[in-house]
């Protein structure tokens, strides 16, 4: 099978059935998968999750998802380092303070979190604020922080 970029391919006006297979590589390997799988992928939704909890360390599970704090005091959000939870470089986390409790998010010893202003606590009730990981150990913050 030769290659072809989707851009040269002739625009069609018939809808995919979702049964079709195609070519892809994988981790090195070809595979084929069908245009429904692939499609699939895209309407995946957000998972969101809750925690009541007033000291919280990211889990890989978090990466890609949501995390509301629902807690009515003070809460410390830490991003863990890389050697104790291995999180993609891209990884993107949503946070929001949904209780009354401000977050506050930090780095565990060696990690890195840069915010504007240096500001890392969530400015009100219903904030929401989103970390990316830009290198190993290095985090961004972003959202209405004080």
């Amino acid at each position: 099978m030769s290659q072809v970029k989707d851009s040269a391919l002739p625009s069609g006006t018939t809808p995919l059935a979702g049964t079709e297979t195609v070519a892809i590589v994988q981790g090195g390997q070809n595979r084929k998968v069908s245009a429904q799988a692939i499609a699939d992928l895209a309407v995946t939704a957000m998972t969101v999750a809750q925690t009541a909890l007033t000291s919280y360390t990211f889990a890989l599970g978090d990466a890609g998802a949501k995390r509301q704090f629902t807690a009515g005091t003070a809460i410390s959000a830490v991003v863990p380092k890389n050697s104790d939870v291995a999180f993609p470089i891209g990884a993107t986390i949503i946070g929001q303070a949904s209780g009354d409790g401000a977050v506050t998010v930090s780095g565990d010893s060696g990690v890195t979190i840069n915010a504007l202003d240096d500001k890392v606590t969530t400015s009100g009730k219903h904030a929401q604020f989103i970390l990316t990981q830009d290198q190993t150990d290095v985090w961004s913050l972003s959202g209405p922080l004080s």
